[in-house]
């Protein structure tokens, strides 16, 4: 068997092939993975990613809306939702919330007007206030 014809032997070229492959493996970097979305939120009950945009199923605990993927996850977190929730960072429920339009402090456990706006929920006074925040949530969220 000659050079040439080792070179172009079916073995040979399958060797050359797995070679390059392993070297080219080796030195370049990984693919990055999909973009994450990071308008998503996480299902408290099981974990998975729920766009808030999309949910069918939510329910407002402590003053956070939560998103849940399915009726069976939302149902388990409406029976038990301190289990499931997180806690503020004193572990404690909040007492009072600030109206981002004109800052009054507000009870969220007596406040009638409130809105959702990426995953919080935002409380008013008024209706008013209410309105106007509806009308530019991110202008009066980042307050």
């Amino acid at each position: 068997m000659t050079r040439v014809d080792l070179v172009t032997s079916l073995p040979a070229r399958l060797i050359v092939i797995l070679a390059a492959v392993l070297l080219v493996s080796t030195v370049l970097p990984a693919a990055p993975g999909p973009p994450q979305d990071q308008s998503a939120a996480k299902d408290p009950v099981c974990g998975m990613s729920v766009k808030p945009a999309d949910a069918r199923f939510k329910s407002e605990y402590r003053g956070k809306t939560y998103y849940f993927c399915s009726e069976g996850c939302k149902q388990k977190f409406d029976k038990e939702p301190a289990k499931y929730a997180a806690p503020d960072e004193n572990g404690q429920a909040p007492q009072s919330a600030k109206d981002f339009v004109c800052g009054m402090t507000v009870k969220p456990a007596e406040a009638r007007f409130k809105s959702e706006y990426r995953g919080k929920t935002y409380y008013f006074c008024s209706e008013s206030c209410k309105r106007k925040f509806d009308g530019d949530p991110a202008r009066y969220a980042g307050k």
